[in-house]
């Protein structure tokens, strides 16, 4: 009988629970990112339910690299819940599951974000920064800084992500110590996917 398990052995999925609501493959991608040292990828399957319920299934190119994942990131902190992560054995999976543990801490989801990507910052600047620039157009939900200079904003609805792109696309960006960039470059972020044995690509938005 198929189940989770929390030792290694021959699978290559892992399963994440404790997921944001609009989770996309590109937040799994860029948790599970290659530079980071994880795996390649070579699909990941996201389950939608009732509110607090989403959880996907990660399926690596190899068997370690599913443990590998398992040991880096369950317990993980990642946009204010706290991920489970466990080892997929078997051919069938559990069903949609209540967040556990998964005390807010910093800010709060709320459905249906948009995402966009950020360019042109200091390389001194903080998520801090970002996100009182970028508050200016509305409501901010979350906001890193991906590496220097980059940076991932998240909207609590369109409307305030298309507000921030017309306002401050091409806006002048000072950090918290005065140190400017420039003009910031704003755009909404793309879907993008790995598969094994092949590099990444990137391709128009999906839509599931």
């Amino acid at each position: 009988e198929g189940g989770m398990s929390g030792r290694g052995g021959s699978t290559r999925v892992a399963y994440i629970g404790n997921l944001p609501d609009d989770v996309r493959n590109r937040d799994l991608q860029y948790l599970f990112r290659e530079a980071a040292g994880f795996g390649r990828i070579d699909r990941i399957d996201i389950k939608n339910g009732p509110p607090g319920t989403s959880y996907a299934f990660v399926h690596f190119c190899t068997a370690s690299a599913a443990a590998d994942a398992r040991h880096r990131r369950d317990g993980f902190m990642f946009e204010g819940e706290l991920l489970r992560v466990e080892l997929k054995e078997g051919n069938s999976g559990p069903g949609p599951r209540a967040r556990e543990g998964g005390a807010q801490m910093g800010h709060t989801w709320v459905g249906g974000g948009h995402r966009l990507r950020v360019s042109g910052l200091p390389p001194t600047a903080s998520w801090q920064d970002l996100k009182d620039h970028m508050r200016r157009a509305g409501e901010v939900a979350f906001a890193e800084i991906v590496k220097p200079g980059v940076g991932i904003v998240r909207y609590a609805n369109g409307g305030d992500a298309k507000e921030a792109i017309i306002m401050l696309d091409r806006s002048i960006f000072e950090d918290a110590r005065g140190a400017s960039g420039g003009e910031i470059r704003i755009r909404e972020m793309e879907e993008w996917d790995a598969g094994c044995g092949r590099s990444r690509s990137r391709s128009g938005p999906r839509r599931r």
